[in-house]
């Protein structure tokens, strides 16, 4: 009872432990379970070989050219080199109808019909025939000696019919279109049937095992076939059902019509192609003519339309290839050119031809040798061989329906049925050696033609395996022995592997690290895919040394009714970075490991201190071995975490150096860091309160401030912090004394230490602290306004670094003063002439650098004093002219001073 099969993708892969890379081995991954009584049969993929790569098979490109009244055929020689032709056939000839040649592949025949000469009175058209094999071999047939029927007659299509060797033409005269059967050798009409619709030109294919015909009805646009020997006609695929690009503007524009025989499908080239239109891109439909199903449709991305002029197309089934070739007429020379389009990598080639001339037609001469290209299965059990039902089925091309086939193992006739033209299947003859361990041949006969004779393509198996343990596997670390029991094994044993398989993917092991006859050790691999559970295990086994190209090429029998399943685990190793700051403004977090799913993943940082508790976020998966995470704001204090890679709420296995963590975690830091500092001024005499804005702030940590002077010596100043806030945001106080700013100087870098003395980083420009003087008291309060007085100003923290200026003024009026340094607390100036009337003024100091420039603004007294010095501008009389007079005379005087007032009237002598 056949239980299941599945076609399971190719998928690359790499053994473990081994310096293979990955992708270096293909596999086709192909499996078959079969169950009879008791006995559970499995074939893992490689009980299919393939014998034969595609490539390999023959068949050779013909060109056809006509040109100054010669036919010539042209071959390839290299079919890595198709540029390199060789003319293999030339006779004097009319041109070449379009459309109207054919090859028997079978026979190696080539068919031409050639236009009707005008100057002859008896015009008739000509029938070319040639020997592929026999190049010198011949013939001429003329056409119209046949019967009146066709005389006036123009040849459309030309197809040969493999099967029995006669060809078929569509034809249109006067009276209208026909299909007619012509004999290949004679050229005598055998069967001709009266058409009622118009059919395409040049375009036509046929089966050429089957002797179906298919051509294109001009008049509604299907394709119809025409049974060669039942003499009927049947059909009406609608082309535009079948490729809607090929229609445009309601009409179906189809350029070449071709059957591949071994895959039952018909190809279409169609466009939408325009004539003169080298824009325009052709387009490839494959369909099952028999079910009228789609198969493929491909836009040929690479081949665009060929344009005006002679065109041609070819298609070389057995290696997916379509050749196209052109010729255009100029006024000097022929451009002819060829495209080969490999349908299975949809690259195009690109060919000059011109040297051949015109290019009127192509054609492939494939070879019809059938050619055997796998057996399944190649492992045959001698328990059911002994029951003289064993078959094997076996595929490759060219099983034509027709003629007598054979199938032979090991040289010996089989009873064989044949399935279709790439399919066979053959009973195991009763006379075969069964012996385990025999390996038989292959080959196929079909009419004479007899494929390669395969060597070592099956064997008798003898090994089989029935336990793997430790079987309380729950899940399957790398690195980790799994021990195989079984019998028979044998050596060399370095060519068993143990293969864990899922449906979309699978992963081999490297060889046994413990072999016997009886039992064989592995290591766990490496899982480079997404975490699989309920994975099957299987014993596979190569014909040869196990190395970079080989195929394992052979399932090693599993005695039992239920297969063996584990489950492989995901991990997680290296990450980057192992630590960041507190405030979440670092780069993402990256994890790598092995057998990521796409999704359901989260990276858990938590603190060893309980009451912390953790953050969580959520995991974005790149790809099975990365993944990525943002780094989390951390609101807790500073230090080391545990960072867990948790998928649905169980954290996955860290290893380090290939060994698990108990712990499943990994070790991840969070540092602490400062951000600002304010205010960053204040008066030398201290008590000025500094608050620091970070993240990660330990609260119970001893934290300092330090100020460090920007001149030499550049002395520091410790300030411990009177207050700490930890969290996200947290901040820390500290605050200045009043030998703080003379012992560091006015300007100091502001930094802060953390308990251990060590600098807590900062992120940003570090700030600088500005001690500004303190301005207490004057030594006089009043002036005459002419000026001269002496001031002392009396301060705290003054420096000869600064320009001092004693600056009067009320609020219309000033005069300034240059002052002199004579210490850290004291200035002097002497108070300079007013321009005004004697006022009530103000005394301020102006401070500047050395070079002149404003430093800062001046501050005044305490932090509760007046911002200015109240300074009274008085009037003073300095002469009286003239100073005597007549005492019975009235005289007048001058009286001369400073800080008068020009505006009053009420000065009186």
């Amino acid at each position: 009872a056949l239980i299941s099969s599945v076609q399971f993708p190719a998928h690359d892969v790499a053994e473990s432990g081994s310096n293979v890379q990955e992708g270096a081995q293909s596999i086709l991954f192909f499996r078959v379970i079969v169950v009879t009584e008791t006995r559970r049969h499995v074939s893992l993929r490689t009980n299919q070989i393939r014998l034969f790569h595609r490539d390999e098979l023959p068949g050779r490109l013909h060109l056809v050219t006509w040109q100054s009244q010669v036919l010539r055929i042209y071959r390839s020689l290299s079919d890595g080199d198709r540029s390199t032709v060789q003319a293999v056939f030339e006779i004097p000839s009319h041109p070449i109808l379009s459309g109207t040649f054919a090859v028997d592949s079978v026979r190696n025949r080539f068919f031409a019909i050639t236009a009707k000469p005008s100057d002859e009175p008896d015009p008739s058209p000509t029938l070319v025939v040639a020997n592929l094999q026999d190049h010198a071999s011949h013939s001429l047939l003329a056409l119209g000696g046949i019967g009146r029927s066709f005389y006036n007659t123009s040849f459309w299509n030309l197809q040969a019919c493999e099967a029995d060797g006669n060809l078929l033409v569509t034809t249109v005269n006067a009276s209208g279109f026909a299909i007619a059967t012509l004999d290949a050798i004679s050229g005598h009409v055998i069967a001709s049937h009266a058409l009622a619709f118009p059919v395409r030109q040049a375009v036509s294919a046929v089966d050429s095992q089957r002797c179906l015909y298919w051509f294109i009805d001009a008049s509604s646009n299907t394709i119809k076939s025409y049974d060669w020997a039942r003499g009927t006609f049947s059909g009406g695929i609608e082309l535009c059902a079948i490729a809607q690009s090929a229609c445009t503007t309601g009409q179906p524009v189809i350029l070449h019509l071709a059957f591949d025989s071994n895959r039952r499908q018909l190809h279409i080239v169609a466009g939408p192609w325009q004539s003169g239109d080298d824009s325009s891109l052709l387009t490839l439909v494959a369909f099952d003519p028999y079910g009228s199903a789609p198969v493929a449709k491909v836009a040929l991305s690479a081949v665009k339309s060929p344009g005006s002029g002679f065109v041609s197309y070819a298609f070389d089934f057995a290696r997916s290839l379509l050749f196209v070739s052109t010729a255009t007429d100029s006024e000097t020379h022929i451009d002819a050119r060829m495209i080969t389009y490999d349908m299975r990598s949809n690259f195009s080639s690109f060919t000059v031809l011109s040297h051949v001339g015109r290019v009127v037609g192509l054609a492939v001469n494939a070879d019809s040798t059938p050619v055997v290209q796998t057996l399944s299965p190649a492992l045959l059990q001698p328990g059911l061989q002994s029951h003289m039902d064993a078959r094997v089925t076996i595929t490759g091309l060219n099983f034509a329906l027709t003629g007598h086939l054979v199938a032979k193992l090991d040289g010996m006739p089989c009873t064989t049925v044949r399935l279709s033209a790439s399919r066979l299947y053959c009973t195991v003859p009763p006379t075969i050696d069964v012996n385990a361990g025999h390996v038989f041949s292959v080959s196929v006969d079909i009419g004479g033609l007899t494929s390669r004779e395969v060597g070592q393509a099956g064997q008798f198996q003898f090994d089989a395996w029935k336990t793997a343990s430790p079987a309380s596997f729950f899940t399957l670390m790398p690195g980790a022995i799994i021990t195989v029991s079984g019998s028979g094994f044998f050596e060399p044993f370095t060519r068993y592997r143990c293969a864990f398989g899922a449906p979309e993917f699978h992963v081999l092991s490297g060889p046994p690290i413990m072999s016997s006859h009886s039992s064989l050790e592995f290591n766990v691999p490496v899982w480079h895919y997404s975490t699989k559970s309920d994975m099957e295990l299987s014993l596979l086994h190569a014909s040869s040394d196990v190395g970079a190209n080989t195929i394992l090429d052979r399932a090693v029998h599993h005695d039992s009714i239920l297969p063996l399943r584990v489950n492989l685990s995901e991990m997680f190793g290296h990450y980057a970075p192992a630590g960041a700051l507190s405030d979440g403004s670092s780069e993402a977090l990256r994890i790598l490991g092995l057998g990521f799913d796409p999704d359901g993943y989260q990276c858990m940082f938590s603190s060893d201190d309980p009451a912390q508790h953790f953050v969580r976020v959520l995991a974005s998966v790149r790809s099975n071995h990365e993944i990525i995470c943002t780094i989390p704001k951390w609101p807790y204090s500073h230090g080391v975490t545990r960072l867990y890679l948790r998928k649905k709420g169980l954290p996955v296995q860290y290893f380090i150096q290939g060994m698990p963590m108990p712990s499943e975690s990994a070790n991840f830091t969070f540092k602490h860091h400062w951000i600002s500092a304010q205010p960053l001024s204040g008066l030398i005499t201290g008590d000025t309160q500094i608050t620091i804005v970070g993240y990660g702030f330990d609260a119970n940590e001893a934290y300092q401030c330090r100020l460090t002077g920007l001149g030499p010596p550049y002395l520091s100043a410790d300030l411990p912090t009177q207050q700490r806030v930890g969290g996200a945001p947290g901040h820390l106080k500290c605050k200045t004394t009043a030998t703080t700013g003379t012992a560091v100087g006015l300007h100091a870098r502001v930094s802060l230490l953390d308990g251990s003395g060590l600098p807590v980083p900062l992120q940003g420009i570090s700030p600088v602290f500005e001690f500004q003087p303190q301005w207490l008291s004057i030594s006089v309060s009043v002036g005459a306004a002419a000026g001269g007085t002496l001031v002392t100003v009396r301060g705290a923290g003054l420096s000869n670094e600064t320009n001092f200026r004693c600056m009067f003024s009320d609020s219309s009026l000033h005069a300034t003063a240059d002052a002199i340094f004579l210490n850290s607390s004291n200035i002097m100036c002497i108070s300079p002439t007013w321009p005004g009337p004697a006022t009530q003024a103000i005394l301020s100091i102006v401070m500047t650098t050395l070079s002149g420039s404003p430093m800062a603004e001046f501050k005044l007294g305490g932090t509760n004093l007046p911002a200015v010095f109240p300074f009274e501008m008085t009037q003073e009389i300095v002469g009286i002219s003239p100073n005597e007079v007549f005492a019975h005379l009235t005289t007048v005087f001058r009286v001369s001073g400073t800080g008068f007032d020009p505006t009053s009237t009420s000065y009186e002598c």
